[in-house]
């Protein structure tokens, strides 16, 4: 149910239904380890939807999953660093930029929740502007222009937000025909591309 690979493509971390982190290498296409629990630290204990290697500390590795924890390892180490209690990750939801961590949520409220990865503290939650809604991805802009977008349920929505103009709503849909999955940015920043449950992927020009 979840996958990614780290920043230089020597590993991807795979997990799902097992709630267990397995690490592989990608040469041999073998596993190498499962992340192991560590004091106070027990991992998760439902279903996780979501990984996501950090691109520039290289040993962190997020999770996230239906138990509302995300949880933090250290890939040197093989195990769980650190938990938060916070966002129920139902799909493709967790992304990592410098020091922030963007976590979409399948609640009604609250549904996108920004978190300081030094101290693991809650910075910003977000409502979604459509009622009964629910963040299935999220993801940050890979360039100088700090923005951040989240799909989701119900109205079948994305949303795209500035995070230098105090998270202000710059971009939305009209409304789609189905559920919107999955959401990326070009690594140039000018683009945009949103999947839905139509088996359509669109781009937009940002």
């Amino acid at each position: 149910m979840s996958l990614d690979y780290n920043h230089n493509g020597s590993l991807f971390a795979v997990s799902g239904h097992s709630k267990k982190v397995l690490i592989y290498d990608e040469d041999m296409k073998s596993l190498l380890y499962e992340m192991k629990e560590s004091n106070g630290h027990p991992g998760h204990v439902n279903r996780v939807f979501s990984l996501c290697f950090h691109k520039k500390h290289t040993n962190l590795l997020v999770s996230g999953g239906w138990d509302s924890t995300v949880q933090f390892y250290d890939v040197s180490q093989g195990k769980v660093v650190n938990s938060i209690l916070g966002p129920q990750v139902v799909g493709d939801s967790l992304d990592l930029k410098d020091n922030l961590l963007l976590a979409g949520s399948g609640s009604n409220k609250d549904q996108i929740h920004l978190y300081d990865i030094r101290t693991f503290k809650l910075l910003e939650t977000i409502q979604l502007d459509v009622k009964e809604s629910y963040a299935y991805a999220a993801k940050f802009s890979k360039n100088k222009h700090n923005l951040f977008a989240v799909g989701g349920s119900n109205e079948d929505l994305y949303r795209i937000y500035d995070e230098d103009n105090k998270y202000n709503l710059v971009a939305k849909s009209k409304q789609l025909k189905s559920p919107c999955y999955s959401v990326d940015f070009s690594h140039n920043g000018n683009l945009f591309a949103y999947g839905c449950g139509d088996g359509i992927v669109r781009v937009l020009s940002l």
